[in-house]
């Protein structure tokens, strides 16, 4: 089963208004990358006071972040920071890093876009 569109966001707002939920104080989401009916519906219907992006070492998880973020940016989402994942490989014999996925990007969408960087993880 493939869910798209009105059915997609319709189970999202379902999701998160028959849930009772007193006094939050975080709550993470792990949703799609990009700009697809996952995140425009959760940015669009969901109290949202920041998100958290990540992204990892390619030119094409740089370009999905690039648009997540303008789309953000255009929705007055306050991004709070980035994490890149999957920085490297440490070689558990002699702590040497080997960067097996691609070179990172993200002093790149750092500058471009004046975020923060949480963390750089690796495997």
């Amino acid at each position: 089963m493939i869910w798209r569109g009105p059915l997609l966001s319709n189970t999202i707002k379902q999701s998160w208004y028959d849930i009772i939920l007193d006094k939050i104080d975080f709550m993470s989401i792990d949703m799609s990358p990009g700009t697809s009916d996952i995140p425009s519906t959760a940015f669009q219907s969901l109290p949202i006071d920041g998100i958290i992006v990540v992204t990892s070492p390619s030119e094409l998880s740089s370009l999905i972040v690039s648009k997540a973020v303008n789309m953000a940016n255009k929705m007055n989402i306050p991004i709070i920071e980035l994490i890149e994942n999957r920085v490297y490989l440490k070689s558990p014999d002699n702590q040497k890093e080997y960067r097996i996925f691609s070179e990172s990007h993200i002093d790149e969408i750092v500058k471009k876009y004046n975020l923060n960087i949480l963390a750089k993880e690796y495997l």
